[in-house]
């Protein structure tokens, strides 16, 4: 029978150690990524994106989240973060280009 007090390889609380596939980044490092591109030449980023568009991003890149969350900054940088941490940063798409639509128009 083995001691339940030897030292084992999960976490004090019992849980495994987990590494975050991408270490976290700071809210004025988020801050300036772009998350749209607009045909005026506009490009919308994390800090400056109205509460509807980073749902739009958000929703266009396939994040999960609960209903009904309110999209202030802080809720941006913990999402973002979030998709850093489990391995999914890769696939976002930085910015949403829709700058591209009136070239297509006017050809």
């Amino acid at each position: 029978m083995s001691s339940t007090s030897e030292h084992m390889s999960a976490a004090r609380n019992g849980l495994p150690n987990i590494t975050p596939a991408l270490p976290a980044l700071k809210p004025w490092d988020l801050a300036d990524i772009p998350l749209f591109r607009f045909r005026n030449g506009q490009v919308v980023d994390v800090e400056h994106a109205t509460p509807e568009q980073f749902e739009a991003w958000r929703k266009q890149n396939g994040i999960p989240a609960k209903d009904g969350v309110k999209w202030n900054f802080e809720m941006r940088c913990k999402t973002l973060n979030y998709c850093r941490f489990y391995g999914v940063w890769d696939a976002l798409k930085f910015p949403i280009d829709f700058s591209l639509d009136a070239q297509e128009e006017e050809a």
